[in-house]
C-alpha cells in the first residue's frame, strides 16, 4: 500500500485466529466501501507486524501518526511493543529490566507511558521520554498482610489507564479470594487511592481515566458472603466520589462490569454481563445523571466480554468472537447493526480483543 492504512474514514482490524490457521500472522481488515457509515463488506490487507508476533494487546493513540500497541513475541521479552509513526509498525527495543511480553500499555504522552505485564511476573514499569524504569507494584492489598499466611492473596493487574494530563490508574485484583488494591500514579510511584469502595468484599477490576477530574472506577462487591456478585461503578468528578447507580437483572443473575469507556465529562459507556450465561447482556450509557441507561444486546448477538469502542459519532463498536470470522455490533440512536469481519478458512474461532478510535479521525482500530 502506498497511503497509510489508518485514514480519515478506515475501519482496521487485527485478528487473532486459533485452529489450523494459528500460526498465521496478524492481519488487517479494513471495509470495502470505507464510509464512515457501519459496513458489512470487508476486505483483509496484510499487515507488516512481524512474522515472530504470536499475539497484539489493545492499541493506544494520541493521533494518527502517534501510536503503541503491545505484543507477545516468542523468546524477545524485551521486543514487547511497537510503535506507530503515521506509517507503519516498528519494534520498540526495550531495555532488560523490562520483562514486556504479553501486558497493558497507558500514555499520556510520548514522555509518560506506562506498562504493566498481566501475566507471568506481574510487573510494571514506566517510561519517562528518556528511560524505562521498574514501578512496583503490591504483590498483598494493604493492609492484609498479616492474613497472607493463612489465606494466600496474589494480586493481578486487571487494568489501567491514564488520561493526557498525566492522571494514571491501576486495578489489581485476586477474584479468588476477593481483594483488591486499586493505586494512582504519584508522579515517581505508585501509591493506594483511597476509594469508597461498596462493602462487603469489593473487587475493583476496571478503571478508566480522562484527567484527574475525570476518573472510573468499576468491578463488583458480595451483598453478603452466600450472595452472587453485584456490579458497582464509581466516578470522581474532581471533587467526590458518585455511585452510579446500575440498574439491576431480573432474578438478580450475576452481572459483572466488563469494561468503561469515557468520551467525555458527562458521556460514558460500559458494558455488563455474565461471562458464562448468555443472558441479560447489557450496553450501558450514562450521561450525567444518578443512573444507567440500559439497553440489552439483540438476543441473537453474544458476546459476553467484548471490546468496546466510541466511534466519535455517538455510538459505540462492540467487537467478539466468531467460528470462521470475527463479529462486531454498532449502536447508534437506539439501533443495532451486526457487521461480520472477514471469511477465514481452516479458522476454529478468531477473537477481538481491543477496539479504539484512533484520535482526530474516524478510524476505528481493532486487535486481537
Amino acid at each position: 500500500m502506498t497511503t497509510s492504512p489508518v485514514s480519515r474514514r478506515t475501519v482496521l482490524a487485527a485478528g487473532a485466529a486459533t485452529g489450523v490457521a494459528a500460526s498465521l500472522p496478524p492481519i488487517l481488515s479494513v471495509p470495502a466501501n470505507a464510509a464512515p457509515t457501519p459496513s458489512t463488506q470487508w476486505r483483509d490487507v496484510t499487515a507488516s507486524l512481524g512474522p515472530d508476533i504470536a499475539a497484539v494487546g489493545t492499541p493506544v493513540f494520541l493521533g494518527p501518526h502517534e501510536g503503541w500497541l503491545p505484543v507477545t513475541v516468542a523468546e524477545h521479552a524485551n521486543r514487547g511493543i511497537l510503535r506507530w509513526n503515521g506509517r507503519r509498525w516498528t519494534p520498540w527495543v526495550l531495555p532488560e529490566v523490562v520483562r514486556a511480553n504479553g501486558g497493558a500499555l497507558a500514555v499520556s504522552s510520548h514522555r509518560k507511558i506506562w506498562y504493566v505485564t498481566l501475566y507471568g511476573e506481574r510487573s510494571s514499569y514506566f517510561y519517562d521520554g528518556a528511560e524505562w524504569r521498574a514501578a512496583d507494584l503490591p504483590l498483598t492489598p494493604p493492609g492484609v498482610a498479616g492474613q497472607a499466611a493463612a489465606f494466600p492473596v496474589w494480586l493481578t493487574p486487571h487494568s489501567l489507564s491514564a488520561g493526557r494530563d498525566g492522571t494514571a490508574w491501576v486495578a489489581l485484583a485476586d477474584v479468588i479470594n476477593d481483594k483488591t488494591a486499586v493505586m494512582h500514579w504519584n508522579g515517581t510511584a505508585w501509591v493506594p487511592a483511597e476509594i469508597p469502595l461498596p462493602s462487603p468484599s469489593p473487587v475493583a477490576t476496571r478503571v478508566a481515566v480522562r484527567s484527574r477530574r475525570d476518573i472510573w472506577v468499576a468491578g463488583y462487591f458480595r451483598p453478603a458472603p452466600s450472595h452472587s456478585q453485584q456490579p458497582f461503578t464509581l466516578h470522581w468528578d474532581g471533587h467526590s466520589w458518585t455511585d452510579v447507580v446500575i440498574p439491576p437483572v431480573e432474578g438478580g443473575a450475576v452481572q459483572v462490569i466488563r469494561s468503561v469507556v469515557p468520551v467525555s465529562k458527562d458521556f460514558v459507556w460500559a458494558y455488563r454481563s455474565n461471562s458464562h450465561v448468555g443472558q441479560n447482556q447489557t450496553l450501558l450509557r450514562w450521561t450525567g445523571g444518578k443512573a444507567w441507561e440500559e439497553f440489552l444486546v439483540p438476543k441473537d448477538v453474544n458476546f459476553p466480554s467484548p471490546a468496546l469502542g466510541e466511534d466519535g459519532r455517538g455510538g459505540v463498536w462492540l467487537g467478539g468472537w466468531g467460528r470462521d470470522s470475527t463479529q462486531y455490533v454498532h449502536f447508534r440512536d437506539g439501533g443495532w447493526n451486526l457487521v461480520q469481519g472477514p471469511a477465514r478458512t481452516g479458522v476454529e474461532e478468531v477473537n477481538v480483543s481491543g477496539l479504539v478510535r484512533v484520535p482526530g479521525t474516524r478510524t476505528i482500530l481493532a486487535t486481537g
